[in-house]
């Protein structure tokens, strides 16, 4: 009688390639919303730079 031969399954390196790139994608990702914060922080949020606002004066729009 013969004995089935076993063999030993190798584990399979296409999930931790996956989830190598995964790690590496959000890093990338945050990096990028780090550098815009960081960004908007250092250049006191540059939206509207040269905008004075004044709250003594009011407008009248009439029809």
């Amino acid at each position: 009688m013969k004995k089935p031969v076993k063999t030993v399954r190798k584990p399979d390196d296409s999930s931790q390639k996956k989830g190598f790139s995964q790690m590496v994608f959000v890093l990338i990702g945050l990096a990028i919303i780090a550098g815009g914060v960081w960004s908007l922080y250092m250049n006191d949020a540059p939206y509207h730079p040269e905008d004075q606002v004044t709250r003594g004066s009011f407008s009248l729009i009439a029809d």
